[in-house]
Formats: structure tokens, C-alpha cells, sequence
């Protein structure tokens, strides 16, 4: 995969996470003067920034690891049903089309980011979902219990139908990477078994005479 492109998903993925979290630390840690903290990291601006860039990609590995943790189980079960070479790992079938083949390995890694992005983006906005009821249950002074049932209602109801679309456009896009992986390696590999099987002919006419 182009080195770049994965260091982007990964920093896509770490600043979803960050939002959780600061929804999650900011009640239990509250900073009542932003201004006079932001002064204390004067001049240090682009040492925090490099900080911060680093723990943002960190951040995005693991959560990309739990993602992948997670879907694989959903990932194996349609592989079960589009790729027909069941003793061949994904992973060889698709150093072997992109060795040879750039512009298809380009598309392989695009539509593999785009993957990533999304099975992470899952775990990143059920955790928001949920950050977000414990931000407004410690800050928000609601008038009745009754407003913040419907509040929490309203938030973790939008939480799911975003879940849900999601979901789906995850297990389309595992479909269309399966199946393009499926469709390039078998047409590939078609000049191979039919020059295998021409040549088992030949010698099999050959052993007649």
C-alpha cells in the first residue's frame, strides 16, 4: 500500500478517536480558562504539533487493529462466497495481481483504504455516540428527566441510523473489493490454465503415438 495514503487513513481514524475522547476526559478533567492554558504552549507550536500528529497516528493504528479484529468474522463470510480459491490466503492473491498489474494494485489499495476507513469509523462513532450522552449528562443541566431521556433518545437514535448506513457501506465495500480481487485474479490466471491444460493435452497425445 502507498505509504501516504495509509498514513492518512491512519490520521483519519486517530482524530475520530480523538473526539470521543476528549467527550469522555473533558467532564472528569474541566478547564475553566482555556486562554491562559493555551499561553502556557506559546512558541512550543510546532513541537505540539508533531506531538500530536504522532499520538494521532498511534491512536489510529490500534483502533484500526481493533476494527479489524472485529470485522474480520464478517469479512471471512462473504470471502466464503465470492472468492472460489479457497486455499490461496486474500493477502497473496493481491501481491500477485499487483505485481503485475500497478494500475490494478492502485485500485486494490484505494478501495482497501476506503475499507479501512470505514469498519474504524464504526467503532469511532459508537464510542461518540455513547461519549456524547456522558458529555451531556455531566455539563448539561437538564430541566426534567423526562427532557433528557428524550435528549439521549434523539442522540443515540442518530448514533444508530449513522451506525447502521455505515454498516452497509462497509459490507458493500468488502463485497466490491472481494469481487474485484475475485474477477482480476481468475482472469489473470485464465491464460495459465489454459496453457496448463493445452499442454497436458500435448503430452498426453504425444504418449499415444
Amino acid at each position: 500500500m502507498n505509504t501516504t495514503l495509509l498514513f492518512v487513513e491512519l490520521l483519519i481514524i486517530g482524530l475520530e478517536g480523538w473526539i470521543w475522547i476528549f467527550l469522555f476526559t473533558s467532564p472528569l478533567f474541566p478547564i475553566k480558562n482555556y486562554p491562559n492554558m493555551l499561553l502556557i504552549f506559546k512558541d512550543w507550536e510546532l513541537v505540539i504539533i508533531a506531538i500530536f500528529l504522532a499520538l494521532t497516528y498511534v491512536l489510529g493504528v490500534i483502533i484500526d487493529r481493533i476494527a479489524d479484529w472485529r470485522v474480520r468474522p464478517l469479512e471471512k463470510k462473504h470471502r466464503a462466497d465470492i472468492i472460489t480459491d479457497n486455499t490461496t490466503p486474500i493477502s497473496v492473491m493481491r501481491f500477485s495481481l499487483g505485481t503485475q498489474n500497478d494500475f490494478l494494485n492502485q485500485q486494490l489499495d484505494y478501495t482497501r483504504s476506503r475499507l479501512r476507513i470505514m469498519r474504524a469509523s464504526i467503532l469511532n462513532i459508537i464510542a461518540i455516540t455513547i461519549a456524547l450522552c456522558f458529555y451531556l449528562w455531566k455539563t448539561y443541566s437538564f430541566a426534567s428527566t423526562n427532557y433528557m431521556m428524550l435528549t439521549f433518545g434523539i442522540v443515540i437514535l442518530a448514533g444508530t441510523i449513522v451506525v447502521y448506513l455505515s454498516h452497509r457501506t462497509l459490507v458493500s465495500l468488502i463485497k466490491a473489493h472481494l469481487n474485484l480481487i475475485q474477477n482480476m485474479y481468475e482472469y489473470q490466471n485464465k491464460p495459465i490454465i489454459k496453457k496448463s491444460k493445452r499442454n497436458k493435452k500435448t503430452l498426453k497425445d504425444s504418449r499415444t503415438l
